[in-house]
């Protein structure tokens, strides 16, 4: 009864303290000026969007690629020191969820799988590694440890409902599979001067490629074939992808300093600037910010506490 009392205390003081933004609002962006910065995307409107933009965090950082969230926490990938930190909701530094290795260099892409176990291409080995909650590296069952092969670099890796890892080769032109028992395959070779390295899935389990040397976005097939010329214009070096709950499609170009946004049937909806190059997206989990609400609810509910105790 007494714990009931905390928590709808809590919530009570959350109506009046500064509250982090719903999860699946906030989109948290990667830049290549070692900085995350934040746009709360449920205001609607393209200038209300970009004038919400803020700084999520710049502590912590080193050329930072890809992100991911367990429910609780944001993980980066820090491509310049090949670390990978955690930061919690309200953009506090955590720990260094996985350090330096000189066998695992270059952090890009990272996911988590159903299981609550990290995975992360790295750019200097080829490889992907996963990870258990613990930051400690797995065996090699039935991804890794380390698994590669991959003949290029794992830039961005996503799931399918039933439980295969697709990853963008970048200038292998490749687009590759990986069941969970382990067996890699090349579904999509999309030839000579192309570089995969977006990647996102929608509830459908289409894939969506970004290809960054010839500025489209293509749809696929989880066995590989081609589904549409998604996106054909508009582009300019185009990264990180992401898709939304409602099946809408954001664009990182880092050539240009911009994010599109499309729905989903690849019709413009606004593009946001950035003040550096975009590299990778994240929208974090409704759970990750009701959370963190509660917890700011407790420590106002404290705070109050204490300013009526000086009076």
């Amino acid at each position: 009864m007494r714990a009931r009392i905390v928590v709808t205390l809590a919530l009570a003081a959350m109506l009046s303290c500064t509250m982090p933004t719903k999860g699946g609002d906030l989109l948290l962006v990667t830049l290549s000026d070692n900085t995350i910065v934040q746009y709360n995307v449920g205001l609607g409107t393209q200038a209300a969007i970009q004038a919400s933009q803020s700084v999520f965090t710049s502590t912590g950082l080193n050329a930072p690629r890809g992100m991911a969230t367990d429910g609780l926490n944001v993980y980066v990938a820090n491509n310049g020191d090949g670390t990978i930190n955690r930061f919690n909701a309200s953009a506090v530094l955590v720990d260094t969820f996985v350090p330096s290795n000189p066998g695992r260099t270059g952090p890009l892409g990272l996911a988590f799988d159903n299981s609550g176990n990290l995975y992360a291409g790295f750019q200097g080995s080829s490889s992907i590694t996963r990870f258990d909650s613990t930051g400690a590296v797995l065996p090699p069952n039935p991804f890794g440890g380390s698994f590669s092969g991959f003949g290029g670099t794992p830039w961005a890796m996503v799931f399918s409902s039933s439980g295969n890892m697709y990853v963008t080769g970048g200038d292998s032109g490749r687009i590759q599979q990986i069941t969970p028992g382990g067996t890699m395959s090349t579904i999509v070779t999309m030839g000579g001067g192309t570089s995969p390295r977006g990647l996102a899935i929608d509830s459908s389990n289409r894939l969506y490629v970004a290809d960054f040397s010839g500025n489209y976005v293509n749809r696929y097939n989880t066995s590989g074939g081609l589904i549409d010329n998604f996106i054909v214009s508009g582009l300019n070096n185009p990264l990180g992808l992401l898709i939304d709950s409602a099946g809408s499609l954001y664009v990182a170009n880092s050539g240009n300093n911009t994010i599109s946004k499309y729905n989903n049937l690849g019709v413009p909806l606004y593009t946001l600037t950035t003040p550096a190059s975009p590299q990778f997206m994240l929208l974090p989990e409704p759970s990750t910010y009701l959370l963190g609400g509660l917890a700011t609810g407790i420590l106002c509910l404290f705070a109050r506490r204490g300013k009526t105790a000086t009076k």
